[in-house]
């Protein structure tokens, strides 16, 4: 019996050995693979983070050119207005200057 004894617990002995040994490599393998897991999450992160700001960059970009284009196409209207106001103002100096000839030769009369 002693014997039997002796054997059951040395089967024991050696199946909670053998199982502490395949927990402390399930640990292992599990805490690798967290490991990988994470780093590709981080990866991934890294990626999204770098690709808003790709975005970002590139809307504000956008947003510039736009604004400039604005600016160009007032600058071109504002121009064109000055031309037309002036070019009135020219028009109305010679209606002017012609009326005043006339109303002064009218007043002169013919020599």
């Amino acid at each position: 019996l002693e014997g039997r004894n002796a054997v059951e617990m040395s089967l024991q002995k050696s199946h909670d050995a053998k199982m502490s040994q395949m927990r402390n490599e399930m640990r292992a393998q599990f805490a690798a693979r967290e490991k990988e897991l994470i780093d590709e999450r981080n990866d991934a992160l890294t990626a999204l983070q770098d690709a808003h700001e790709k975005a970002v960059e590139a809307a504000a970009a956008e947003a510039a050119s736009a604004a400039a284009a604005e600016r160009a196409r007032r600058f071109e209207f504002e121009e064109a207005q000055r031309g037309r106001t002036e070019r009135a103002i020219r028009d109305a100096k010679q209606e002017i200057r012609r009326v005043v000839t006339q109303v002064l030769n009218d007043m002169v009369g013919p020599e």
